[in-house]
């Protein structure tokens, strides 16, 4: 598909979408890198078929069932491109040239760092992580902010030493699909209930230090401990409130729930709401901020449940 059709298209979503959907405007950008960076990052939703080139034959040890192709976009500086897909992920990769000095090859790594952050317009979050676990000598995450929140990291800068011999490659890598939009919470958050507010408080207190009384977290207000339950290797305490048969009511209910939960964490948390699947209708998932890259991490699930009866309830589930 011809470049200026996919920025038409792209530019037409701009203008509709909520602050939820990952579009980046690309208006007013007159440096090639910037344009060409959001180009690409508008185009992981569609698992880069904006963007997708010739096939590579060739396999990837990591991931051998993954499709590869090359980029139709040179991203300026970078000496390949390639895009890998399977039925479960995508992501697309840029490499730039090897680097025989590490004094070199950090202020390059750095210099991207800042290039990709002057074309988001400083609209970034980063993580670091340098000399850890990762096998990388310096990788930096970096996740594009939007009025109240963020999506959730989707491009890493990754500076390794290769044998080649002892240089240094430098690669810009960005998933595929839609990242997750979080929502931060900030200190003034509204309060519907004061009661519900402070025991909530006291609940996920306890839930962050594996205090348990009884199966429960202590009383919630209007709602009723369920106890202890497993979901597969999963363990939770849930907490439920039966609602009536009146839809309408039963959102107001959810709604003024996640209120008073906003209220009771600190801004360590972050939550993001989850599209309605099966007989949950609404639900939002609260995690802290320093979690959100551990594959098991605690979390605090609120969900509007439709039952058999077509009846609604509101549960709290405080899953380790």
């Amino acid at each position: 598909m011809n470049k200026l059709i996919c920025l038409f298209i792209i530019s037409c979503i701009v203008q509709t979408t909520s602050a939820q959907e990952f579009v980046i405007d690309a208006s007013k950008r007159k440096d090639d890198f910037a344009q060409d960076l959001i180009f690409i990052l508008n185009s992981a939703p569609y698992k880069y078929s904006f963007v997708k080139g010739k096939p590579i034959n060739m396999i990837d040890s990591l991931h051998p069932k993954a499709k590869m192709f090359s980029s139709k976009i040179k991203l300026k500086g970078a000496v390949s491109g390639k895009i890998e897909t399977d039925s479960s992920f995508s992501f697309i990769e840029f490499v730039f040239p090897d680097i025989k000095q590490q004094d070199e090859a950090e202020a390059a790594y750095s210099n991207l760092i800042n290039k990709v952050n002057e074309a988001l317009r400083k609209k970034v979050l980063f993580k670091k992580n340098e000399n850890d676990t990762t096998g990388f000598l310096k990788q930096t995450k970096i996740a594009y902010a939007s009025h109240s929140g963020f999506f959730n990291f989707n491009i890493n800068i990754l500076l390794n030493k290769i044998n080649k011999p002892d240089r240094y490659q430098l690669k810009l890598h960005i998933d595929g699909g839609k990242p997750k939009y979080f929502y931060r919470i900030f200190k003034n958050e509204p309060i519907a209930s004061f009661i519900l507010l402070s025991a909530a408080k006291q609940s996920i207190i306890d839930f962050e230090n594996d205090l348990v009384i009884k199966n429960c977290l202590g009383d919630l207000p209007m709602f009723e401990c369920i106890g202890k339950r497993m979901k597969g290797d999963t363990m939770m305490i849930s907490y439920n409130k039966n609602l009536w048969h009146d839809l309408p009511n039963a959102k107001t209910e959810f709604d003024a729930t996640l209120t008073n939960l906003r209220g009771a964490f600190s801004n360590e948390y972050v939550y993001s709401m989850s599209q309605p699947y099966g007989n949950i209708l609404k639900e939002a998932i609260f995690v802290k901020y320093d979690d959100l890259d551990k594959a098991v991490h605690k979390k605090v699930q609120v969900d509007l449940i439709q039952k058999v009866n077509k009846s609604y309830s509101v549960e709290i589930n405080f899953v380790y």
